[in-house]
């Protein structure tokens, strides 16, 4: 393929799906953060073998796996942001009865743990 094919390929195909991406507000831009993902693992990967020919380096799983989890998160980080600023938070204030009903159809030797369990989830503050 000579290069004038190549870049009109470019151009009517792939700048368009770049566009697309990013322009795309799909669950907070969720296309756009799993390429942002797999770039970052890539990325890594890549920089593993530069690196790795004169230094001992921790396990390249892991590497690419961590390095993959900083995009991940940050897209949780927005994602749980904005269900928390959404009207939706007002139905958490149903939940405490709720959850008492449930725990007294739990059997009495399991309940100590499911309520240790329970502590643990985060609620939201709607005094602000």
């Amino acid at each position: 393929m000579n290069k004038v094919a190549q870049r009109l390929l470019v151009f009517f195909i792939g700048i368009p799906i770049v566009l697309g991406i990013v322009l795309l507000d799909f669950y907070n831009y969720l296309p756009l953060n799993l390429i942002l993902v797999i770039c970052s693992a890539t990325a890594a990967a890549e920089l593993y073998k530069l690196f790795s020919a004169k230094t001992e380096l921790l396990p390249k799983f892991l590497v690419c796996t961590l390095s993959a989890l900083l995009p991940l998160l940050s897209y949780l980080l927005v994602f749980l942001k904005k269900l928390y600023d959404s009207p939706q938070k007002e139905h958490y204030l149903k939940a405490a009865p709720l959850v008492r009903r449930l725990i007294s159809f739990y059997p009495v030797a399991l309940r100590h743990d499911l309520v240790m369990q329970l502590l643990t989830f985060p609620l939201p503050d709607l005094k602000r």
